[in-house]
């Protein structure tokens, strides 16, 4: 029995697809099922229920499943203390994040892979913050960062970073007279806001009614993007975290002001599927991102 059968068993079991499976070891459907029978037949027991529509694995599967996912685990992690040359390290790197991290944060990460690593290659997609649990619990996705990480059972968070929020204004705003403003000043103002559901709205607004604020709500949006231009066009004033307005200071369009007295922050976890091995590519992509 070899790795890459035992690769092949838990990546159907992930993807619970034999197509998907197919695709993601490049060998066809036909291959895939005879290495599942292959299994079954040494081990004389059935690892999937196949009188369902959707591959469910039996108790004997998930025993195996267990066992197997530990021992490539085992695997990657013996070749990376044997110290495998970079050029053993290829293949590509699914990572799920949310649209300001992806698009301000993550990019010095992955130049830094891409340098140290070339035959790898970091795919990455911009999703909200549900969707980004949703392509892990899928296999979809071998990575996926987020703020605000939740508790959940089949998922791991690994901390990141932590991002800090401040007050955003067009240039000519009242409020970016100074570099910092009393919360009181906040009253009344206009905002752009996140839509709900995503988790920085939710802490802006448990911020606003921690201390009696009423903000007027002139638009919302999905992606902070959208976002700041709203911002930049005098629709009202946000509160966003600063790394990802670094350019728009740089050009003058929109200016930071913090709040006195009160630092509001946005920590990020890296989301990593609990008890499924990665590729070793997809290890020094998390060694990178945590040095």
């Amino acid at each position: 029995m070899q790795l890459e059968t035992l690769k092949v068993f838990c990546d159907l079991a992930d993807l619970k697809s034999f197509s998907r499976a197919a695709e993601a070891n490049y060998l066809t459907q036909s291959a895939i099922s005879q290495q599942i029978r292959g299994l079954e037949k040494i081990w004389k027991t059935t690892f999937f229920k196949r009188d369902t529509r959707k591959m469910v694995l039996t108790h004997s599967g998930e025993v195996f499943y267990k066992e197997a996912a530990l021992i490539l685990e085992r695997y990657e992690n013996l070749k990376r203390l044997l110290g495998k040359t970079i050029q053993t390290i290829h293949g590509d790197i699914r990572l799920a994040t949310i649209h300001g991290v992806g698009l301000h944060e993550i990019p010095p990460y992955i130049k830094k892979m891409i340098q140290s690593y070339p035959e790898v290659n970091v795919r990455l997609k911009y999703l909200r913050d549900n969707q980004v649990y949703d392509e892990l619990l899928k296999g979809h996705a071998d990575l996926g960062i987020v703020s605000f990480p939740k508790t959940h059972p089949k998922i791991e968070s690994i901390p990141f970073r932590t991002d800090e929020l401040a007050v955003v204004t067009p240039p000519k705003h009242p409020l970016a007279k100074s570099s910092k403003v009393q919360i009181k000043q906040l009253q009344g103002v206009s905002f752009v806001a996140f839509e709900k559901g995503i988790p920085t709205r939710k802490v802006v607004d448990d911020f606003f009614a921690q201390h009696q604020i009423n903000v007027k709500i002139a638009m919302e949006f999905d992606n902070i993007e959208t976002l700041k231009k709203a911002i930049e066009v005098g629709a009202g004033v946000s509160i966003l975290p600063v790394l990802a307005i670094q350019n728009e200071i740089k050009q003058k369009t929109l200016k930071v002001v913090h709040v006195a007295g009160k630092s509001l922050y946005r920590p990020l976890g890296i989301l990593k599927l609990k008890g499924k091995a990665v590729s070793l590519a997809v290890t020094k992509f998390i060694e990178i991102l945590l040095a």
